[in-house]
């Protein structure tokens, strides 16, 4: 008998949606982080039943002009009904299973293509503590842009400040290498951590291990589920966060989505 696949609307406070997003907190970290203000009323949620089970979900972010669709689990097959109840936009970046990113291929154009990584912080790392990290906070807003200008894989904004937790390790006024996070719940329990990176004056010297740990050591035991993104050819990464306790979860593609213009018929 063929499986029946359907989309449904969910809300962040359905209980049973969150209880089913929490058996695997790795892989729907940024959708447990998001179910709590002030990223729940920027989001949509969507859970993907295969015979009235749910089996994976899909999430539209979207603050100001930005706009984020991820999904995770299983359901390809509901993914483009998924797409029509969040009423999706006609311009978005994506993270998203590579069976999943290939339903959009129908109805947009898909650019920026990459093979990503989530990892899982395993155990705590046992790197001394370097007492030239510090917290930085919104006066430190200009240097952190100016950081991740220098270092393109960074995605930062001074807003994240506002929500979010930053280390930085500085030499001579100038921020040499930071660690943040994009998205961290108390209440759910998870943390995802971002905007990781080293100006390419200040490599080498094991900053980004030491801004990485101190952010870490910040966060302590008040989250069971700590996790991050990177670049699948990105080896230099994959090797610091491992040896920082991070072990690899699953793989999957972001990239950017543009609607496809309608070609009008004859």
């Amino acid at each position: 008998m063929n499986t029946e696949y359907r989309a449904v609307s969910l809300s962040a406070s359905d209980g049973s949606f969150r209880k089913f997003l929490l058996k695997d907190p790795a892989t729907y970290l940024y959708f447990l982080g998001d179910m709590d203000e002030p990223f729940a009323t920027c989001s949509q949620f969507v859970g993907l039943v295969a015979d009235r089970r749910l089996c994976g979900a899909a999430l539209l972010y979207e603050e100001k002009a930005d706009a984020v669709v991820l999904a995770a689990g299983d359901g390809e097959a509901a993914f483009p009904e998924a797409l029509d109840l969040l009423g999706a936009p006609d311009a978005f970046s994506y993270h998203l299973p590579v069976s999943f990113a290939d339903r959009l291929r129908d109805r947009y154009d898909l650019t920026e293509r990459t093979e990503m990584v989530r990892m899982r912080l395993s155990q705590n790392p046992s790197t001394q503590l370097d007492p030239a990290c510090r917290d930085l906070s919104e006066a430190d807003g200009a240097k952190a842009l100016t950081l991740s200008r220098a270092v393109p894989e960074i995605w930062f904004s001074e807003r994240q400040f506002e929500n979010n937790r930053f280390v930085g390790l500085f030499r001579e006024d100038r921020l040499a290498a930071m660690a943040g996070t994009h998205v961290t719940s108390l209440r759910q329990g998870v943390a995802a951590i971002g905007s990781v990176g080293v100006h390419p004056d200040h490599r080498r010297r094991g900053y980004g291990r030491r801004v990485l740990a101190a952010l870490l050591t910040r966060l302590g035991d008040g989250y069971s589920c700590i996790g991050l993104n990177v670049a699948v050819k990105n080896e230099a990464a994959l090797h610091l966060y491992e040896s920082l306790g991070f072990r690899r979860v699953f793989v999957f593609e972001t990239g950017a989505a543009r609607r496809k213009p309608v070609v009008p018929a004859r």
